[in-house]
């Protein structure tokens, strides 16, 4: 069936051709189709007693759902069928009913005039699939739009060229475009792209110079001066496409941005990446307060369990994190770990272990072994246990020599077997601690990429925003990163936390102004080599190089390009609403 591609919806997966209507065009006339099937239930040759209404909408319905040809379809048209009442006499009027009928006439003859069962449903049916190209003719035929290669075909590559895009703008698509009847639909079903392109805020560079006016796509004159004043096409789509939040903040990096190009020494207080930077903090502030929230109310659960757990999986963790380490421990000992705490002040026990002369990691199993000897052995107790080595992790972690791998993995695993026993015995704080494990462990991830920043400090939407142009550049951490901070980015919106902006627009965005005007930090390689390039020249070739500068000066200045008109012209596309 033919489908008008303006009534269809783009969805984030592609097009949804069931949310197309029928095309209206005057090669198609729904009443023929209409008289044809009323014709094939009452007899071809009319004027016998008709069935019912429900045949007609049945098998209409069946044609529409493309099922019309199978024998499930004819069973739901006999259903359908047999709900009716009312008796007719349908004889084709227009000329379209009368070819659709004559050539199914001419596979199945008259059908007779009685109520019509499964089986002759059935008959119907397998004719149809006979008398598909007149169907097709009148009801619109597929335009084939992508060839066996996965490349546009003639008619969509002559409406991509018409609408001056390339095929990058349907790569995400062309798997699921809409049936087109005719060759004119396909300049629409390229129009309609690009208008959910546009307001999906698509970053594609064949839309630079495309805007919405009234629902029409039509020429963006700011797009085209925007090139012309050296921004990249995919970077003034991604920018003058983002949404109003995204565009008030790039507004604000445009203008930090101007600042430095006036005054250097700007950039010592502030780049436009920390607007990124703040974003980002923005959401890490979301988990660090929920994470904060669900701590308080993990131990107003605890302090209502005064009840016993099982201690069998903690004296395991003990005894077997310390063998892991290479640590002998006789039967004695293992039989009554009461004797441990005693038995681990021999500094001979760990002679020969793989960490005999890691003093950091004895101390702190030392102190573990010591925090489970104290009084209590209820939940209430053991929660606290194990926030004290929380602690204490975290403490040592930020000495100066720090915690060793060895002493931290004993320490995570005797707080796990704590953490496990008491939620045996209470589901409420099973539930909050698996919030909390899904949140530190975002943190945890965070904080390994983005080392060395504290997060508390004044400078830390600098230093963020700083690690954040990794994002755009070769490093190793890219991909890592790019994947950390959608995890924060996610997670801080499933808990509540309503964020407006994109925020890797702002970091291509940030990218773009580096891009066009000059890296904001001027101890960058790039400016450190091309001073060194300058210095190194022969008088004779600095002349020759500031004749050729002085040529381009005057071409620019000749057709207004430079950066005062480039500042200009971004800032206007990014207030147009």
């Amino acid at each position: 069936m033919a489908f008008d591609p303006n009534t269809a919806t783009l969805e984030s997966s592609g097009f949804d051709p069931s949310t197309a209507q029928p095309e209206s065009s005057e090669d198609f006339n729904p009443l023929g189709l209409v008289e044809a099937l009323g014709t094939l239930v009452t007899g071809a040759t009319g004027g016998a007693m008709g069935y019912t209404a429900g045949v007609l909408e049945g098998i209409y319905n069946e044609i529409q759902n493309g099922t019309f040809g199978t024998y499930e379809g004819a069973n739901r048209i006999a259903q359908m069928a047999s709900q009716g009442a009312a008796n007719l006499t349908y004889i084709p009027k227009t000329e379209t009913g009368e070819e659709i009928v004559g050539s199914i006439g001419e596979f199945m003859g008259n059908i007779p005039a009685m109520p019509i069962s499964a089986a002759t449903m059935a008959q119907i049916s397998q004719a149809a699939g006979a008398v598909r190209p007149v169907l097709s003719a009148k009801l619109g035929a597929n335009v084939k739009l992508i060839d066996k290669n996965n490349l546009p075909a003639p008619a969509l590559q002559k409406a991509l060229k018409r609408h001056g895009v390339d095929y990058s703008i349907l790569l995400d698509d062309a798997g699921n475009l809409p049936v087109v009847a005719r060759k004119s639909n396909v300049y629409d079903l390229v129009e309609t792209v690009i208008k959910s392109k546009i307001k999906q805020g698509s970053g594609n560079k064949s839309i630079y110079n495309k805007m919405l006016e009234n629902g029409r796509v039509v020429d963006d004159a700011l797009g085209e001066e925007a090139l012309r004043q050296g921004f990249r096409q995919g970077d003034i789509s991604s920018a003058k496409n983002s949404n109003r939040a995204t565009k008030d903040r790039m507004l604000d990096m445009l203008r930090i941005k101007r600042r430095i190009e006036g005054d250097s020494s700007i950039a010592l207080k502030t780049l436009p990446s920390d607007i990124a930077g703040d974003e980002l903090l923005k959401r890490v502030d979301v988990l660090r307060s929920k994470a904060l929230e669900g701590r308080k109310k993990l131990s107003v659960i605890a302090d209502q369990l005064d009840i016993p757990i099982d201690n069998t999986g903690i004296e395991s963790a003990v005894i077997g994190g310390l063998e892991d380490l290479g640590i002998n421990i006789p039967d004695s000992v293992k039989n009554n770990t009461i004797y441990l705490k005693d038995y681990l002040k021999d500094k001979k026990v760990f002679q020969g272990s793989d960490i005999s002369k890691d003093v950091a990691s004895q101390k702190v199993i030392k102190d573990v072994i010591d925090l489970m000897s104290e009084p209590g052995s209820n939940a209430k107790r053991a929660h606290r246990v194990k926030r004290q080595i929380d602690t204490m992790i975290d403490y040592r972690k930020k000495q100066y020599q720090g915690l060793t791998e060895s002493g931290q993995r004993f320490a995570k695993g005797v707080r796990k077997s704590i953490n496990d026993s008491i939620r045996q015995v209470s589901k409420p704080y099973a539930q909050v601690n698996d919030e909390l494990s899904n949140i530190f462990g975002t943190l945890d991830q965070f904080g390994d990429v983005m080392k060395k920043i504290n997060l508390d400090s004044e400078n830390a939407t600098t230093a963020l925003g700083q690690e954040m142009r990794k994002l755009m550049s070769n490093y190793k951490v890219r991909s890592e990163m790019g994947r950390v901070i959608s995890e924060v980015d996610g997670l801080a919106q499933e808990l509540g936390g309503v964020f407006d902006t994109d925020m890797d627009k702002l970091v291509l965005f940030n990218q773009t102004l580096d891009d066009r005007f000059r890296p904001s930090g001027r101890t960058t390689f790039k400016s450190e080599i091309g001073s060194a390039i300058e210095q190194s020249l022969s008088p004779r070739e600095m002349l020759k190089n500031k004749a050729a500068k002085g040529i381009a000066d005057s071409i620019e200045n000749w057709r207004k390009i430079n950066d005062e008109e480039a500042f200009n012209t971004m800032q206007k596309l990014l207030k147009r609403d």
